[in-house]
């Protein structure tokens, strides 16, 4: 599985074309965003429908010292992910009060005025921020004098690298103790506070490092787009993306980024395959976030790849049968029965009246 996803991500942009290119590299953009969104919502138990606020505040900021300063690509990467590592703490602050729905509601409220208030130019904060003029353009530079980033296939293989190591990242932090702690924290809080685990500061540094992943996907998205565009920060992809890692399973971070990935996909590319079925192209976006949402969630609670799981253990212990091993991993949710041991036959025992 591994090789025939590394075979279709390096084979994509000569398939797809230069035209399809900057579509194609949208891909593994929303692929970083699914890992700030595991780490935050899957892992951390914290509802955002506001991600893409947080992509939006690290594309402003960095996009405004591209196109006005000319600032280093690697810098500005620091700085958009710093800055969405920052917005994202302040924005989980009322984390550490509210749960559930009410922060739901927040996170959702400062997606529309990230991209209604902070990033337009007709307020204060956005004729700061962005780019002061229409002149002012966002240019992908030349890397080490040999990589020109305004190829749109270098570009691509350059964001499909940040995705990869953003994803090793985020499984290292999960195999550490501060993936562990996450984990507990949204298991049973006070069992965790019982250990010594502060649940506020867990909150709020599971809101930081998952604002930092998402501050670095908005400045590949600047990069991409040469501008810093509103329209691609609101609350809409916030609450699709969240519904595409909702079905493949928010937990399992190759799952929800194959999800959000395959998802987007469908959504860039299925109306130039299918451009005379013009029902088809507007009814499959609905059909994939709604039917296919419900009836998963009350089939798979915990997305597609609890169902793929399922799958494999199934196949594992068929095989572990055939070899007559026994893998404790494998039976933890089946009642086994160990074979008797022998008995050794007892005489009677005469019993005066």
């Amino acid at each position: 599985l591994y090789a025939a996803a590394l075979l279709v991500v390096l084979a994509a942009p000569f398939v797809a074309g230069e035209a399809n290119l900057p579509l194609l590299t949208l891909l593994p953009l929303w692929g970083i965003v699914a890992v700030s969104l595991v780490i935050l919502t899957g892992w951390a138990g914290q509802i955002s429908l506001g991600q893409f606020g947080l992509v939006g505040s690290g594309g402003a900021v960095a996009g405004g010292l591209i196109a006005n300063h000319n600032i280093d690509f690697f810098v500005a990467l620091g700085i958009g992910t710093l800055t969405g590592a920052v917005v994202a703490v302040l924005v989980g602050l009322p984390a550490v009060r509210i749960q559930g729905l009410y922060l739901a509601v927040t996170t959702l409220a400062f997606g529309y005025a990230m991209q209604n208030y902070v990033l337009n130019k007709n307020y204060w904060l956005g004729r700061h921020l962005l780019p002061t003029s229409l002149a002012a353009h966002v240019k992908r530079p030349m890397l080490y004098g040999r990589f020109d980033l305004e190829n749109n296939t270098t570009f691509y293989f350059v964001c499909l690298v940040v995705l990869a190591l953003c994803m090793a990242a985020a499984l290292s932090f999960r195999a550490h103790r501060s993936g562990r702690v996450l984990i507990a924290v949204r298991d049973n809080q006070r069992a965790a506070a019982a250990y010594a685990v502060n649940p506020v500061r867990t909150r709020l540094a599971a809101f930081a490092v998952s604002g930092g992943f998402a501050g670095l996907a908005g400045v590949l998205f600047v990069y991409l787009q040469h501008d810093v565009i509103p329209g691609s920060f609101g609350p809409v992809p916030s609450i699709a993306i969240f519904l595409a890692a909702c079905i493949a399973g928010l937990t399992s971070l190759y799952a929800a980024v194959a999800g959000v990935v395959l998802f987007e996909a469908l959504v860039l590319f299925l109306p130039s395959l299918y451009s005379s079925h013009t029902t088809l192209v507007a009814v499959m976006p609905l059909v994939l976030t709604g039917p296919l949402l419900v009836f998963n969630l009350y089939t798979n609670p915990g997305g597609l790849s609890e169902f793929a799981f399922q799958i494999r253990d199934t196949f594992l212990r068929r095989a572990a049968e055939r070899a007559g091993i026994v893998v404790p991993s494998l039976l933890a949710d089946r009642r086994t029965v160990a074979p008797a041991a022998p008995v050794a036959p007892v005489g009677r025992e005469k019993v005066s009246a």
